[in-house]
């Protein structure tokens, strides 16, 4: 029985160089003989998602006859986020009151919430609607304060929160609101320590002549920048009373030297079309604002107009660039009844390494894509120097609404929340303009830089919740989302009010069990731990050996499989990245065969002395090490 002199036989012993071994060790799964740096799969290295309780199993093979001197496997533990149940920061037992837009936001350690509401326990001077406030410290929430005026009737809603310049801006639109017939201002209030607020001010011009509301804000150049619609006639170039048309403008605050920016019109003049829907982002040096535009007619209900389009222009720090139309490739443009919505965010993909800028917004398919002509998300990426085709976060057999995106970047992934459910329109004033809003589940999506989740629900699941209008930020390593919420109550109602959940963690603790002996492996001190060496017990490992017999080799070596079994005692993500076995092995060779041939084949002369060379070949076909030969024994006897 001839074998090849590297058949699998990667450490070996050939007696007279004649090509047929007559020791040989098969390291083909467990590596270099004597160190074991593989797993029985042939892999080094391997990650292990684990639910709480849920076990996976390690194994690992040694030479049966083998005697291991030292073991440890390098672990890193990192705890899985899941959402904790969902509560309500409002007040529960009015039964007829509105919590509406709400907005989240992380300032000097907490987390603030504001919306507007008409809860007569927080707001007691009328039924209107003000904006109220209430922080988060990471165990209990703060009374709601009321930060409209004292005493009026106005209506106070669209809030936004923005931290600048070490202080946390509150922002709201206060008036009334008729479409685009309404007067109502943008104004604010602003705190240093989250608790003493500044008296009310105005950003839009004071008094208007019209709407101003849909404020997005941001930070750029040192600067506050705002973005909004308005109606107001003196700061636009739009149609005057009573017909205006909607048009988007932006204004900018130096807070170092409390400056105030003049109004600058960014859509086209005498356009003729109702922009809205704003939205503000700081990408690689430049600030880009886009909007929606739709075909303006007073007179005619909103689908009938035709086709609406995002545009976009782009300020490079020192003028406006032209208007663009991001929403408009030519394989999409046709057909599309509405694009709207637009909303900026900006991720650091781990897997280019580069910054993104994404655009999502609403879209009205025509009949060929979804029937029904439902609303979807679609986005878009740049990456300072091209667009991506459009592509859609909604799936493209789903028939619900889907509406109002929000993105939020955590822990190197990009969240995207959206309502998904039925569509309401309303009809606004005598301009006979058709809003449009949608209730139903909020749902999301992660994108880790290459792939896109599945779509999951955040809200209740099995039926529409009638949730609308999400926000979502970071605070204290945890992701946060809120959204307005009907509170079905025994009497009366419903109530609305703000519902949020948030991302939390448990502590990474395993337990591995081998040979009988369970060790802890766990973090002592944070969440996770990571690149950390655990020894094993060597009188458990050795007691394993000849236990379970994996395989045996022609030259009868065999391997025994020795299992380390891991449970995750809470949610985790394990990385085992070595695995390192140190051992010794001792074999005893019998060539008593392959010597005598020898002998026979070089005798010589019978009658006097003569010796026969017996060549010993040791190898390792790759890698390195050493072997030790020792305990030569030649009995022998010479006859004459």
């Amino acid at each position: 029985d001839q074998v090849g002199l590297f058949d699998g036989a990667t450490w070996y012993l050939d007696v007279n160089n004649d090509k047929s071994l007559e020791w040989a060790f098969n390291t083909t799964r467990t590596g270099p003989l004597g160190h074991q740096t593989h797993f029985i799969d042939g892999s080094s290295s391997t990650v292990l998602g684990l639910g709480t309780n849920q076990s996976d199993t390690l194994s690992f093979e040694i030479p049966s006859n083998a005697s291991i001197n030292n073991v440890t496997i390098t672990l890193s533990g990192y705890p899985t986020p899941y959402w904790k149940a969902e509560y309500e920061i409002t007040n529960t037992s009015d039964t007829n009151k509105s919590a509406e837009g709400p907005y989240l936001t992380a300032f000097n350690g907490l987390l603030f919430a504001a919306w507007a509401t008409d809860d007569p326990a927080i707001v007691p001077k009328g039924h209107d609607l003000d904006i109220v406030v209430r922080s988060y410290n990471g165990t209990g929430w703060s009374d709601p304060v009321d930060l409209s005026p004292t005493v009026d009737s106005a209506t106070d809603n669209e809030v936004l929160l923005q931290v600048y310049d070490g202080k946390l801006w509150c922002i709201w639109s206060q008036g009334h609101d008729e479409g685009v017939e309404g007067l109502t201002n943008l104004t604010y209030r602003t705190t240093s320590d989250g608790v003493s607020w500044s008296p009310i001010g105005r950003i839009s011009r004071y008094p208007t002549d019209g709407l101003n509301t849909y404020l997005r804000t941001e930070v750029y150049q040192g600067r506050l920048w705002f973005v909004w619609k308005t109606t107001d006639s003196v700061i636009t170039a739009g149609r005057p009373p009573p017909t205006k048309d909607l048009d988007i403008v932006s204004r900018w605050y130096d807070g170092p030297t409390n400056t105030w920016g003049n109004f600058t019109e960014l859509t086209a003049t005498n356009n003729n079309t109702l922009d809205w829907f704003a939205d503000i982002k700081a990408f690689q040096g430049k600030l880009y604002v886009a909007w929606q535009a739709s075909p303006y007619d007073p007179y005619a209900l909103f689908p009938d107009l035709g086709p609406s389009d995002i545009l976009m222009r782009v300020y490079d720090g020192s003028s406006w660039g032209p208007i663009q139309v991001p929403s408009a490739e030519a394989d999409l443009r046709e057909g599309n009844r509405e694009d709207s919505l637009p909303i900026f965010a900006v991720y650091h993909n781990p897997i280019s390494g580069l910054d993104e800028l994404y655009l999502t917004w609403m879209r009205g398919e025509s009949a060929n894509r979804h029937p029904g002509e439902d609303y979807d998300v679609a986005y878009r990426m740049f990456n300072g120097a091209a667009w991506t085709p459009t592509h859609y976060l909604t799936y493209a057999n789903d028939t619900d609404d889907d509406m109002f995106p929000c993105l939020q970047e955590y822990n190197g992934v990009l969240y995207a929340f959206w309502i998904s459910g039925v569509n309401t329109t309303v009809v606004g004033g005598n301009d006979k303009i058709t809003l449009i809003a949608t209730y139903g589940d909020l749902v999301y999506r992660a994108y880790n830089g290459r792939d896109w989740t599945n779509i999951t629900e955040l809200t209740h699941g099995g039926y529409l919740d009638n949730v609308s209008h999400p926000t979502c930020t970071v605070y204290n390593g945890r992701l946060y989302a809120a959204w307005e919420s009907p509170t079905n109550l025994p009497v009366g109602g419903p109530a609305w009010d703000v519902a949020v959940r948030n991302i939390d963690f448990d502590r990474v603790q395993l337990r591995g069990v081998y040979g009988g002996v369970s060790e802890n492996y766990s973090a002592s001190v944070g969440l996770n731990f990571t690149d950390t060496p655990y020894p094993f017990n060597l009188t458990a490992l050795n007691s394993l050996l000849g236990n379970d017999i994996t395989s045996t080799d022609e030259w009868n070596n065999t391997l025994s499989r020795i299992d380390l079994r891991l449970t995750a005692l809470s949610e985790s993500q394990v990385h085992v990245d070595k695995i390192d076995v140190r051992y010794d092995v001792t074999v005893q060779v019998n060539i008593t065969g392959a010597m005598n041939a020898q002998l026979n084949a070089n005798r010589g002369d019978l009658y006097s002395t003569h010796y026969v060379q017996v060549p010993l070949t040791v190898g390792i076909q790759d890698g390195g090490g050493r072997i030790n030969i020792n305990r030569i024994h030649v009995a022998y006897r010479i006859d004459y």
